[in-house]
């Protein structure tokens, strides 16, 4: 199955990256970091159901893993997995008005699925 990065993912991947390299002045921690996350994409791909029910939403196709101190969130669709957004573990996706959208989104497409069978 493919593996699609949405923007809003990509775009969290840079802010992890900057806070990382830029304001903690670990630039090797903020590579490595983005190394392992996206290493997790090959788990995700071939095993899309390891991950669990986020927590926030509990809705099964709405997965995370967590890499280090980040959830990858992703959307598990028939014929393709979207990466929804990385996040810090401590924040909770409920209170992130990015992820709010993103994730509503992924319910519209989860819930027009369910109407069609």
């Amino acid at each position: 199955m493919e593996v699609i990065w949405t923007q809003e993912a990509l775009e969290r991947l840079e802010d992890i990256q900057y806070y990382l390299a830029v304001q903690e002045k670990a630039p090797q921690a903020a590579r490595d970091t983005l190394d392992h996350i996206f290493a997790r994409e090959s788990q995700i791909q071939d095993m899309p159901e390891s991950g669990r029910v986020v927590p926030d939403y509990n809705i099964a196709n709405l997965r995370e893993l967590i890499e280090g101190s980040y959830r990858i969130i992703y959307l598990i669709q028939d014929d393709r997995i979207l990466i929804v957004s990385v996040m810090h573990q401590s924040r909770l996706l409920s209170k992130v008005k990015e992820m709010r959208i993103a994730a509503a989104v992924a319910v519209k497409a989860i819930k027009e699925k369910q109407a069609q069978e």
